[in-house]
């Protein structure tokens, strides 16, 4: 993980995966409300050749790019990965890379193999 100032903001860079060809576009949404706050989420195309990143996190924006180039379920776990940086960043914690990169693929995983738990958390 690299961390910089950008834009008056930390950006943490997601590098895990590898260039695949997408096809698609858009997401179905284009926002993500993380404690509060609603983090604009958008699908960048060439974000990894110009930051070596396949997800960026900015604090100072309430944003996160993702690389368009990324196949759907590699954009899921960046997103995931992603907002466990939001989540670190609202609750003012510093887990480190290593400690984002378990915990944000551990509860996508979790949430994509429990659906029942999904509908019930929702209230469905």
């Amino acid at each position: 993980m690299v961390a910089q100032r950008q834009g008056g903001g930390d950006v943490k860079r997601e590098r895990r995966h590898k260039k695949v060809s997408a096809g698609i576009t858009e997401l179905p949404f284009d926002a993500v409300r993380v404690l509060g706050i609603d983090y604009k989420v958008a699908l960048v195309e060439g974000l990894h050749d110009t930051h070596e990143a396949w997800g960026i996190f900015q604090t100072a924006h309430a944003s996160i790019a993702i690389d368009s180039q990324l196949c759907e379920q590699q954009r899921r776990d960046t997103l995931g990965h992603e907002l466990t940086h939001a989540i670190e960043d609202r609750l003012g914690l510093d887990l480190g890379e290593a400690t984002v990169q378990q915990i944000g693929g551990a509860w996508v995983a979790m949430l994509r193999e429990n659906p029942a738990l999904v509908a019930w958390l929702m209230g469905d």
